[in-house]
């Protein structure tokens, strides 16, 4: 196999892999919302599919990236897969280690935060295009009532009306939305920077042990420790809501 055509695979590979974790991140997107936000009827036998497509397709890029350097060594293994699973793995750990499960809770809520801005945003998206049916409806309305001066003002109201509602619901919405995935990722990324010198500061570290991060719900983060020693030692639990609005 020539030079050319192991680049001209890598590159198709890439690509390919590319595809399939855009799709991926459609899945966890529907999964996320308990499968409510789903038009293209994704199932959890997709998900496995889609992962291992993934797991398949970067083993054959790491071959094809082992034989432009020459390299005969099976590191293929070594190749990117889903974090799904390391994700599970971790997700009852217990340290005493205060300022790493603290980065492991603001990652995580980090991660269902940008998942809960895509929802936001395809939410407000839909909304929009309802808004501007209603108004277009309301437009046509307007038109059709010449020589109907109630009628007309009373149209002219609904339509203010219309519009003072949804820049109100949605607002701050347009501007969030438009952000690249580099912003969006940077904002949260503050947000979370802030939540963990709060966290830092604060006395759980003090009157903690035992500390360790649910990853479950899809609207929080929670951190789990306990207080006390033996049998007085008491359950005790900080939650980090995700929150859209927090980015507005």
């Amino acid at each position: 196999m020539t030079q050319s055509t192991i680049e001209k695979r890598i590159a198709s590979k890439q690509k390919e892999i590319t595809t399939l974790e855009k799709k991926l991140e459609r899945i966890e997107r529907a999964k996320d919302s308990g499968w409510k936000k789903n038009p293209y009827k994704y199932t959890e036998a997709n998900l496995k599919e889609v992962k291992a497509a993934i797991k398949a397709s970067c083993n054959q890029l790491a071959e094809y990236q082992n034989m432009l350097k020459g390299d005969s060594s099976d590191s293929s293994e070594a190749a990117c897969e889903p974090s799904g699973d390391a994700d599970s793995a971790k997700k009852d750990a217990v340290t005493d280690d205060f300022g790493a499960v603290i980065d492991e809770l603001i990652k995580d809520w980090e991660k269902k935060m940008y998942i809960a801005v895509l929802n936001a945003c395809d939410a407000y998206q839909i909304a929009y295009r309802e808004y501007r049916a209603r108004n277009n409806m309301l437009m046509e309305q307007f038109n059709a009532s010449r020589g109907d001066a109630r009628r007309r003002a009373a149209i002219q109201n609904d339509t203010v009306a219309l519009r003072q509602t949804f820049k109100t619901q949605w607002a701050g919405y347009p501007q969030l939305c438009r952000l690249s995935k580099e912003a969006l990722m940077a904002r949260i990324a503050d947000a979370g920077s802030d939540r963990r010198q709060g966290l830092l500061n604060s006395n759980i570290k003090e009157k903690g042990h035992s500390f360790r991060v649910l990853h479950d719900d899809a609207d929080s983060s929670l951190l789990v420790y306990k207080t006390g020693k033996g049998s007085k030692a008491v359950e005790e639990s900080f939650r980090l809501h995700v929150d859209v609005s927090q980015l507005l």
